[in-house]
């Protein structure tokens, strides 16, 4: 890929304050006008270990990293160890001189400059203030000025004290300064920032804190938690906000009692929400049931990580969708959405509490890693299509009718409820749509019981036959045929099959820049919509009027960023290119899906797991033509999905399906993010090897 930015990473020991320096860095540059893409390596612990801050830099949308390396700043030999591989050819590496930077024979084309960061930070107290001369020494190498970057510094430390602010300010002046004058490398770097849209700003945002937003934007109040990477950000982030909004969020001893608390919450009649990662939704499986044989709305935020166990609590991964589609015992609704984009972690969100409500029953939030904690520019979020939507609700005179005795024996279209049990209110009446007014407690008339036991109507214990028949029946309902009607006459806000009410495109890519990949193509965008929910978005299709004869790169969650750049650089260079993100894998959009495949030329599935569980799920969903595999894999064995590695392919993390076949994958499961170089090279591999239509 011709022109993919400028990437700059400063790597040391954690403890040394390299997230401050990238977070001081990724802010300047953003007010500056560039865009931005944060991805924090760090170990899961507090102090020692290897860590780094890598940073994408580009005069256009980015929303995954790059390859290569530009610029590495290190603060110890072992920082240039871990990352030379990745330096590109002619990259340099900035270095404390108070460490012997070895660099190795097999690459003579890469340039150290030592600057003695640690003795000028000495000389102003504290050797440990050596990331403010990094910050200093980046911004001179980079060409750029350095008063953005010293008023960010005092922004950052105006609360320590006005002593504290200046001295570090004065550090990243001196830092610029020496770099200045010592060291004037060719930095193909001095482009001109674009400037925000309509004379506004950009915001630095990571998809945790867009997914809060979205919730208490959405009318969450009540969360319930149990701290745990990379999902404590959610619960920090709405612990500091929702306070002033009337909400509560309650650190509980662990994540089975946060899940219970959530369902209690919701069943109270408040927007509830629990945040996890990978071992809490372990133990949140059993309440999720609860949810669902209550029929309680609940929204539960897996933020996926590397398993299993413990497994890598602080590296990126794609394996939690089995367990968020088919966790659980026994069989009750759920919605699964995987967010695109960190804008869409705020749609997303506001979408997962109308669904819950409108479905009853629980919606899981599952953002990977590298979206939920990765940080960049951002033009603003869609507040115009934040809509909240109760679901069907008890009519409240009916129920003061039922009260006083009056009650017919049916509710009206609004809401009503039978007459039940012992007199009491008909919260689980089998409608035809498996969905039943909700009275809350203390609703007169709306007496009811609620239990994850086998209930009848009114929630009264019951083991009988008939009874569960009927009832089982009427939860499963609830999402059967969702996705198999398009909305009619539009939709509400954005979303919706065929774009938004204003006419602009829906895709949460749609808006994206076109220097890395040659531009947008034209081609728009198409979504899918109703009857799950008015304006919510199942798969997001770029490169629609392409997709004949096309390869289509197949994808969810965090990878749709690498995979929109990658389809524009091979659009570029002329290649039938489209690209398919599913947004709701359960329920599976079938339709949608399997249209976007018709007259395709191949397909490129990417995840970031190594069984490849969505495309176990496409496969047995049928979007898979058994003449697009390659002998041995048209059978869902352990042994076709898993496709071994070779050691090389091993080493890198990643797999491309063998073979000849139509239906190729390219999956990594090493805790890093995959990148649009990759996919790029992969989608070459199977469009040369793909019959053309």
């Amino acid at each position: 890929m011709a022109d993919s930015g400028f990437t700059w990473v400063v790597g040391g020991e954690s403890g040394e304050g390299i997230d401050t320096t990238g977070e001081l860095f990724a802010l300047a540059l953003c007010r500056l006008g560039y865009h931005v893409y944060a991805y924090r390596h760090f170990p899961s612990r507090i102090r020692g270990g290897h860590t780094h801050y890598r940073l994408r830099i580009a005069t256009w949308q980015v929303r995954a990293p790059a390859g290569e390396i530009d610029c590495l700043v290190a603060f110890d030999q072992g920082s240039v160890d871990w990352n030379w591989p990745q330096i590109r050819q002619g990259g340099m590496v900035v270095h404390d001189a108070e460490f012997d930077c070895q660099l190795p024979p097999s690459r003579p084309d890469l340039t150290a400059y030592a600057v003695p960061m640690s003795e000028m930070a000495g000389k102003s107290g504290a050797a440990i203030m050596k990331n403010m001369v990094a910050v200093g020494v980046s911004a001179a190498f980079l060409g750029l000025p350095a008063e953005p970057f010293v008023e960010g510094v005092r922004r950052r430390f105006k609360g320590k004290g006005e002593e504290v602010a200046t001295a570090n300010a004065e550090l990243v002046r001196a830092g610029h300064a020496y770099a200045s004058a010592h060291h004037r490398p060719a930095v193909p770097f001095v482009v001109a920032p674009e400037p925000a849209g309509d004379g506004g700003r950009r915001y630095l945002m990571s998809g945790n804190e867009a997914l809060a937003y979205g919730a208490l934007a959405a009318g969450c109040r009540f969360v319930a938690a149990y701290p745990i990477t990379p999902a404590t950000e959610i619960m920090q982030w709405l612990a500091r906000e929702l306070r002033g909004y009337g909400g509560a969020v309650v650190q509980c001893e662990d994540e089975l009692a946060a899940i219970n608390m959530a369902v209690g919450a919701a069943y109270a009649g408040a927007r509830a929400m629990t945040s996890t990662s990978g071992p809490g939704f372990s133990l949140m499986t059993e309440g999720m049931g609860l949810a669902g044989a209550a029929e309680q709305p609940v929204v539960i935020v897996d933020d996926q990580r590397g398993g299993p166990s413990t497994g890598l609590p602080t590296k990126t991964a794609q394996a939690d969708l089995q367990q968020a589609v088919y966790g659980g015992h026994g069989e009750f609704p759920r919605i699964v959405i995987t967010p695109l984009t960190v804008e869409d972690c705020f749609d997303a969100a506001v979408d997962a509490f109308n669904l819950a409500e409108r479905n009853q029953c629980p919606v899981v939030l599952a953002p990977d890693l590298a979206l939920a904690m990765c940080r960049q520019t951002i033009d603003g979020l869609d507040f115009g299509r934040v809509r909240i939507e109760r679901g069907l609700l008890a009519d409240p005179e009916e129920l003061a009718l039922r009260a006083t005795g009056g009650g017919g024996e049916r509710g009206t279209a609004a809401g009503g409820g039978a007459a039940g049990h012992g007199g009491r209110f008909h919260r689980y009446e089998p409608l035809g749509s498996g969905v039943s007014p909700r009275a809350f407690p203390g609703q007169a008339g709306g007496q009811h019981l609620v239990t994850g036991t086998e209930h009848d109507a009114s929630g009264t214990v019951t083991d009988a036959p008939g009874n569960r028949a009927v009832q089982h029946a009427k939860r499963l309902r609830k999402l059967t045929g969702a996705w198999a009607v398009a909305p009619a006459g539009g939709d509400e806000g954005r979303g919706g099959a065929g774009g938004s009410s204003d006419g602009a495109g829906s895709s949460p890519l749609a808006g994206d820049g076109g220097r890395a990949g040659g531009g947008a193509d034209g081609s728009g965008s198409a979504v899918a919509g109703d009857p799950i929910g008015p304006g919510v978005r199942a798969v997001d299709l770029a490169g629609a009027g392409d997709v004949t004869g096309a390869l289509v790169l197949i994808g969810f969650g965090s990878t749709s960023g690498a995979l929109e750049e990658a389809r524009r650089a091979l659009v570029a260079e002329g290649a039938p290119v489209a690209r398919l993100s599913v947004r709701i894998p359960h329920p599976f959009p079938r339709g949608e899906v399997a249209a976007a495949l018709t007259g395709a030329r191949a397909a490129l599935i990417v995840e970031g797991n190594a069984e490849g569980q969505l495309e176990r799920i496409l496969r047995q969903q049928g979007c898979v033509p058994p003449d697009w595999l390659a002998p041995g894999e048209a059978e869902m064995t352990q042994a076709a999905m898993l496709r071994p590695p070779t050691p090389d392919v091993e080493a890198r993390g990643g797999a491309v399906a063998a073979g000849t076949g139509r239906w190729r994958s390219l999956r990594r499961w090493d805790g890093n993010p995959v990148g649009a170089e990759e996919i790029v090279a992969a989608a070459r591999a199977a469009l040369a090897q793909a019959p053309v239509r």
